[in-house]
């Protein structure tokens, strides 16, 4: 009987070790929730210093949207431009690539910022490790377009999803630790159609005079010319507006 408890303990115990090594390749080990709170302290932070910006800014005499033209892009139309980034292939480092598998962006009163979902896989730990990369949304003006930047400001893990723990573990941390700045070459510029034209035509005209004096009045047709320049970019809940004022008119 001694024997046989014996046994049924060293069962057990091989179980629960087994368990334990499962646990670990799952990623359960792994402290996802420290990660999480890591990351939303930080992103509060970021979103509490762009409203404070966005208050004192509204605090001024000023009006807003005090422009010659304002264009506005709802939350919809900035997550289709940002899933032209969805498939999207880089390296972490020379033993580690990564995927875009998914980007989503949120619009608050004072930032923008866009989360995305990164399969890395290493190599040489034969790891795989699905990171969140958070980047602010900037809107800029190139070559008289808008364009959409992302600037990356946080990376976090979210889980393991193969490979020895300890390995993923010491792959997370040097993620964590790399360059940001580095994800730029796999995240380019977006092109935001505006579909503003820099030249409107005036058709011509004429007009025939029959009084004591016989008249014929020619208006050839023109092209008023004008240039856009951004004024301001505001950034409120579910909506980023674009003010823009006229420039160098001129008819030609």
């Amino acid at each position: 009987m001694k024997f046989s408890y014996t046994f049924i303990i060293s069962i057990i115990t091989l179980i629960l070790s087994g368990c334990t090594v499962v646990e670990h390749i799952a990623g359960v080990g792994f402290d996802s929730e420290q990660f999480e709170k890591a990351r939303e302290s930080k992103i509060l932070e970021l979103r509490l210093k762009s409203a404070e910006k966005l208050s004192k800014r509204m605090e001024l005499n000023s009006p807003l949207f005090d422009y010659d033209l304002s264009v506005a892009f709802n939350e919809e139309m900035v997550n289709k431009l940002l899933a032209q980034y969805k498939d999207a292939t880089g390296m972490l480092d020379d033993a580690t690539d990564y995927v875009i598998k998914d980007v989503k962006a949120k619009l608050e009163n004072g930032s923008a910022i866009a989360s995305f979902e990164l399969l890395a896989h290493n190599e040489t730990h034969n790891v795989d490790v699905l990171l969140l990369l958070d980047c602010l949304i900037l809107i800029d003006e190139e070559k008289k377009d808008l364009v959409l930047k992302v600037e990356p400001f946080n990376i976090s893990p979210i889980t393991t999803t193969r490979g020895v723990y300890s390995a993923a573990k010491e792959i997370i941390n040097k993620m964590i630790k790399l360059n940001l700045a580095n994800l730029n070459k796999s995240l380019p510029p977006l092109k935001i159609p505006l579909n503003i034209e820099n030249k409107i035509p005036i058709p011509g005209n004429k007009t025939d005079i029959k009084s004591k004096i016989n008249l014929t009045i020619v208006n050839p047709e023109r092209n008023i010319k004008f240039n856009l320049k951004i004024k301001e970019i505001l950034f409120f809940k579910e909506k980023i507006v674009v003010g823009l004022g006229l420039e160098k008119v001129e008819v030609e």
